[in-house]
């Protein structure tokens, strides 16, 4: 199985779906159908072409052969991996806006 690899046309997706509006923003799950609301990893779920159930109460990307169109590097358990746990904490915790994200992914990613 190809595992896909974080590309600029994602990476540009990515940025204009946190920049767009269209996403409320919430905590703890990729997104969450009682609010309506996504993670910033939950838009990059979007970007990838996963549907709501999909992606509906999940924490993260933890499967591989779950979430087989998420790129590689943001695919694991947040525990295990630095990036993901990054940016599960600025979200959840310290309340970064979709906004800030896009410009962060922007600069750094």
């Amino acid at each position: 199985m190809k595992r896909l690899v974080f590309t600029k046309d994602i990476k540009n997706r990515w940025i204009t779906a946190l920049r767009s509006g269209k996403y409320k923003q919430g905590s703890e799950y990729l997104y969450d159908s009682d609010t309506n609301c996504y993670c910033v990893l939950g838009v990059l779920g979007k970007v990838c072409g996963y549907k709501n159930p999909k992606l509906d109460h999940e924490g993260t990307f933890y499967d591989k052969k779950y979430f087989q169109k998420i790129p590689m590097n943001f695919v694991g358990e947040a525990d295990q991996n630095e990036l993901i746990m990054k940016l599960v904490t600025l979200n959840d915790e310290k309340k970064m806006s979709f906004k800030w994200f896009a410009s962060y992914i922007e600069r750094y990613l």
